[in-house]
């Protein structure tokens, strides 16, 4: 089935690079500033057997082997392996690519991001129709922004291969996350072992942005004020009732409660962190409509 998925994955490339590219008249959503790409894409009917299968690939390093596309344009989206320890034991090594993310890691980012969406809501499972794109040019399962704004009018094989197919998707989604792991600007958690769901924090904070707004204790809107005994006007904290991670929409965990209703969430997605969210749905692995991965 691997082998099968990733010669679907080429030659479904192949075509999408031939038919897919900017449509000039459909609205365009506002990203930064710059138009961005129109792609149209196809959402697999089985979306979560295959779109699995594709992230187990690209966990293992394994969703793209080749270094050009068969036009010989190179496409960068070879997984980089992984580094290993404390900052200075990794200045001596080279990523290892034998080394590779947990791959429940990679699940629960993409499904974080997508909810294993990778065409517009408006397209049926089996469908062909536009890839599902944010407001800030995230395209696709990962929602890949970095390398995908539009600077020339023409997308180049990477951004064709990123916007048109969910293989070459996730496995940029996995390149970046090794990149984060391997980045010397981004803190090391625990021992630096990539076996150790915990020691992925940092990299997983850096995939969506090392910003303020992701840090626990800090709140988004300015309307909790809680645990405020310094200067909460300027770093107010989220609520400390709301658990360790986000529930991810499981019933069965603790922060829902039952009413007269049925089960109601007591806090949900805007009240966690992007890290809580990630591990959330690792502690809680989503179901749709069965549970999709321990």
């Amino acid at each position: 089935m691997v082998r099968a998925l990733a010669a679907l994955a080429v030659a479904a490339a192949v075509l999408m690079v031939l038919f897919s590219g900017r449509d000039d008249g459909a609205e365009a959503q506002e990203c930064f500033g710059i138009e961005p790409f129109e792609f149209d894409t196809y959402e697999a009917y089985d979306n979560a057997g295959l779109y699995l299968a594709a992230i187990e690939l690209a966990a293992a390093g394994e969703a793209v082997t080749f270094l050009t596309t068969p036009s010989g344009e190179p496409h960068n989206l070879e997984y980089p392996g992984l580094l290993t320890g404390s900052r200075d034991e990794r200045l001596e090594q080279e990523p290892d690519t034998s080394l590779r993310i947990p791959p429940t890691l990679l699940k629960s980012v993409v499904w974080v991001e997508s909810e294993f969406a990778h065409a517009n809501s408006n397209v049926p499972w089996g469908g062909v129709g536009p890839v599902q794109r944010s407001f800030d040019c995230g395209f696709g399962l990962g929602q890949i922004t970095s390398g995908m704004e539009n600077h020339s009018g023409s997308p180049n094989a990477k951004q064709t291969l990123v916007g048109t197919h969910f293989v070459f998707n996730v496995a940029e989604a996995a390149r970046m996350l090794a990149q984060k792991w391997n980045d010397v600007s981004v803190p090391i958690a625990g021992d630096g072992d990539p076996a150790n769901l915990e020691d992925w924090y940092y990299a997983v904070w850096a995939y969506n942005g090392l910003f303020l707004t992701n840090h626990p204790l800090y709140d988004f809107d300015h309307q909790s004020q809680w645990l405020a005994w310094w200067d909460s006007s300027q770093y107010p904290f989220r609520d400390p009732l709301r658990g360790e991670v986000w529930h991810c929409d499981d019933t069965t965990s603790p922060t829902w409660i039952s009413s007269g209703y049925g089960a109601t969430p007591w806090f949900d997605y805007g009240d966690y962190t992007y890290p809580e969210r990630v591990y959330g749905c690792m502690r809680y692995p989503p179901e749709y409509p069965a549970r999709l991965y321990d």
